[in-house]
């Protein structure tokens, strides 16, 4: 876990944002982490066939969206939920995160995030 900042991002002109592609499994397990709990439950929610060649990006995207849509079926409003939509915004934060390395495809992104929130949204009403 070297080359990360003690708060789950890598440190500015790391090695970790100078590695190769790596897929969104080793970008967590390239973090540290105040709750291991969060990182499982972030792995937990990682599709490999979902990343297609999006790579990290699409990947912490699709499974966001797949742990925000499992919190607001969850309709007990259990504390039990709270992990898993503090994995959702890290792994929200992540996709952006790994975006923001090659900032030319950062605005497809964020489009596509809001277009497949917004359908998450309109899928609850």
């Amino acid at each position: 876990m070297s080359g990360a900042g003690s708060r789950g991002r890598p440190q500015s002109g790391s090695a970790l944002a100078r590695r190769p592609p790596m897929t969104l499994q080793q970008w967590i397990d390239s973090r540290e982490f105040a709750a291991p709990a969060l990182a499982r439950r972030m792995g937990s929610a990682i599709d490999p066939a979902a990343t297609g060649d999006g790579g990290v990006e699409e990947g912490a995207l699709a499974a966001a969206l797949t742990l925000t849509t499992e919190v607001l079926s969850d309709e007990s409003g259990s504390r039990t939920g709270a992990i898993t939509l503090l994995a959702a915004d890290a792994l929200m934060s992540y996709a952006f995160e790994a975006a923001a390395m090659a900032p030319s495809g950062i605005d497809d992104l964020a489009a596509d995030a809001i277009r497949r929130v917004s359908a998450i949204a309109v899928r609850r009403q």
